[in-house]
């Protein structure tokens, strides 16, 4: 190859080497996305260095209402940067969280949250303080901002009266989101757990987060939701008063559930006949792990509890997180009096949820202390019953049955067969000639001739001969032989079987002549 060719080999492979970054970025775009805050008590936001949205206020916890939700534009395939200013406007939480829904032009959803990590933060802890400053050349929103003196890492809170807002909803895990603040309390980063410092009003905290869209996107799970159901302690022989503990188990082994799921229980309306009815109900509040009892709204994360002792069920407003997640609701029910006749009470409980048909659970039972009527059950006995049952089934039987099997067998057989056999045989023949002309005439004879012969014949003879000969035997036989003759010939013969044998009979007519002439027959 000349140096020429090599040059513009050389060329192609840098041109193809520059192209194809931008052929990959060109496979998939941003084609829309929408952002969710939750935030005590208000935000600015901004999306690679330019303002999205502010402020947007947080929603207080019990209102029963969603937090702010709109579109933001401005995100690429590639390095992003959110930023985030949480504004307090009187003490004494200080926290944020968001999410980012991103729906790419390949078909596919990606998912950015305040969990996603790579997020640092300025506390800036004097009421109406100022910014973080610059690094010297781009302000603390932009995208290649240098985060310098008084940024740190995030504190996930935990102390549960900081939840006077509402946190943002986790669209992986299904949930609230972890809020993030300066310490554990959401105060003004010195609270410990011991003491609690709040922030003071009119101060910020400042958030920077970095992320990276790609075109390939692992989708989140189906839902896979299970309910299931129990009695703890005695279920039997239940008297009036006496209380019955059921456990409800609400499990979602994949992926979260965004919408309100229901759970409801009618043991009222079922097999009890209206006799029990809810005494008292248990739930463990899910933002803070602490009990709960009662008919009770505990928004947004429920279980929110709503009816009355007769007929109940409970809410989980926000959804229902996914990934082996589970709660558990427990009630006690019980009758002041019930009538003689019951004796035994089902029961399950039904999930319900926004796009998908109805979940039941397992059925429980317990029985009461009055006698259930005996019922005879007929119990199945093996006994043993011949039964005639028509099969096609092959059997070797012994059969009379006349086969057509060529055997090589001595056999006295009466056979018919054409068998040119010279003989000399001196003839007994009563003849009634009109002539007395001595003639000596070849004439083809039929001569029934005892054999021993092995054939291998099947036959069908109506001969009547009986042979019993196991030897070649040179015999003198005298044989009654009807012979066709130019001449009326009346014969005694005592077998109609006609062979035609060359045979030369020399007769003298009219006469009977008995002549005794051996004869050599050969036989096998």
């Amino acid at each position: 190859m000349s140096r020429g060719q090599w040059g513009i080999l050389f060329g192609m492979i840098v041109f193809l080497t520059l192209l194809s970054p931008l052929q990959v970025s060109s496979q998939c775009s941003v084609t829309s996305a929408q952002m969710c805050v939750g935030v005590d008590d208000w935000a600015n936001v901004w999306i690679n260095g330019a303002a999205a949205a502010g402020p947007v206020s947080g929603v207080q916890y019990t209102s029963g209402s969603a937090v702010s939700c709109f579109s933001v534009s401005g995100l690429v395939v590639g390095t992003n940067s959110l930023a985030l200013q949480a504004y307090n406007t009187m003490c004494c939480y200080n926290w944020a969280t968001w999410s980012l829904t991103l729906n790419l032009s390949n078909g596919t959803t990606e998912y950015i949250t305040s969990n996603s990590g790579s997020i640092t933060m300025f506390n800036q802890t004097t009421s109406y303080g100022s910014a973080p400053p610059s690094d010297g050349t781009y302000q603390w929103y932009e995208t290649p901002y240098t985060p310098g003196a008084g940024w740190s890492s995030t504190i996930p809170v935990t102390y549960a009266p900081a939840y006077w807002m509402l946190p943002g909803t986790d669209p992986v895990k299904g949930g609230l989101l972890v809020p993030w603040g300066a310490d554990m309390d959401g105060g003004n980063g010195t609270s410990t757990s011991s003491t609690f410092n709040g922030q003071a009003s009119n101060a910020s905290l400042y958030f920077r987060q970095t992320f990276n869209i790609n075109c390939t996107v692992t989708p989140t799970p189906t839902p896979n939701m299970a309910i299931t159901k129990s009695i703890v302690g005695t279920s039997t022989g239940i008297a009036a008063n006496q209380p019955v503990t059921y456990i409800v188990q609400t499990c979602n082994n994949a992926g979260p559930v965004m919408g309100p799921v229901t759970v409801s229980d009618g043991l009222f309306y079922t097999s009890s006949g209206g006799a029990f009815g809810e005494q008292n109900i248990y739930y463990k509040k899910w933002f803070d792990g602490t009990d709960g009892s009662g008919i009770y709204v505990n928004s947004p994360y429920g279980p929110n509890l709503y009816g009355t002792s007769s007929s109940f069920y409970w809410v989980y407003p926000i959804g229902f997180p996914g990934n082996g997640f589970c709660d558990s609701v427990t009630f006690t029910v019980l009758s002041y009096w019930f009538g003689s006749s019951l004796c035994t009470i089902d029961n399950n409980a039904v999930l319900t949820r926004d796009g998908v048909g109805a979940l039941t659970s397992n059925t429980v039972r317990f029985s009461t202390n009055n006698p259930c009527p005996t019922t005879y059950t007929p119990t199945p006995t093996n006994t043993f019953s011949p039964t005639n049952t028509l099969t096609n089934t092959p059997t070797p039987t012994p059969t009379n049955t006349p086969t057509m099997t060529p055997t090589n067998t001595r056999t006295n057989t009466p056979t018919n067969t054409p068998t040119p056999t010279p003989t000399n045989t001196p003839t007994n023949t009563l003849t009634n000639t009109p002539t007395a002309t001595p003639t000596n005439t070849p004439t083809n004879t039929p001569t029934p001739t005892p054999t021993n012969t092995r054939t291998n014949t099947p036959t069908n003879t109506p001969t009547r001969t009986w042979t019993n000969t196991f030897t070649n035997t040179l015999t003198n036989t005298p044989t009654n032989t009807h012979t066709n003759t130019p001449t009326p010939t009346p014969t005694n013969t005592r077998t109609n079987t006609h062979t035609n044998t060359p045979t030369p009979t020399p007769t003298k007519t009219p006469t009977n002549t008995p002549t005794k002439t051996p004869t050599t027959t050969q036989t096998n």
